[in-house]
């Protein structure tokens, strides 16, 4: 059978301080209602992807030794037949 494939950025966010009583279970939540949207417009969810992307620093910073640093994003990865 074929697929085709749809591949949503996430970025769980919480906040951190003395008052702030966030943790992992807020980001959870996000990543939780990020899945059910994706199933809601009839994808199959099929797991969260690790990637990293290479990011070149700009002309100043280059000019100052800056080198190009990887940055990691993690990818929601939904299905659905053709």
């Amino acid at each position: 059978m074929a697929y085709e494939f749809k591949v949503v950025p996430f970025k769980g966010q919480i906040k951190t301080g003395v008052f702030s009583s966030e943790g992992p279970q807020v980001a959870s939540k996000q990543l939780e209602e990020a899945i059910n949207q994706g199933v809601t417009q009839g994808w199959e969810f099929v797991e969260v992807s690790h990637i990293n992307i290479l990011t070149a620093p700009g002309c100043l910073a280059g000019l100052f030794g800056q080198r190009a640093v990887n940055i990691p994003y993690d990818q929601v990865i939904f299905r659905k037949a053709r």
